[in-house]
């Protein structure tokens, strides 16, 4: 059984992690400094209102340069 739990909680981070690299590639290319027509910032293409959200609800401090770094971009739009 706990070998069957590791499997899946392995899989289910693979799929999570192939989930976040589609939506960069679809969103900005991979290209941490594209930035949007109406101020979407980074390879996830991050909106202010998204990090007001994340902000509200973990009591983070996310500015929207921080969505110009890959792994920032990551945490923020896992946590959304």
């Amino acid at each position: 059984m706990r070998i069957l739990i590791t499997l899946l909680a392995l899989a289910t981070h693979c799929h999570a992690a192939s989930l976040v690299e589609a939506v960069e590639q679809v969103e900005s290319h991979g290209n941490v400094s594209a930035l949007g027509r109406d101020g979407e910032v980074g390879c996830l293409q991050i909106r202010q209102c998204v990090l007001d959200d994340v902000n509200a609800r973990y009591g983070t401090s996310w500015a929207l340069s921080d969505a110009a770094n890959r792994v920032s971009a990551r945490v923020i739009f896992t946590q959304y």
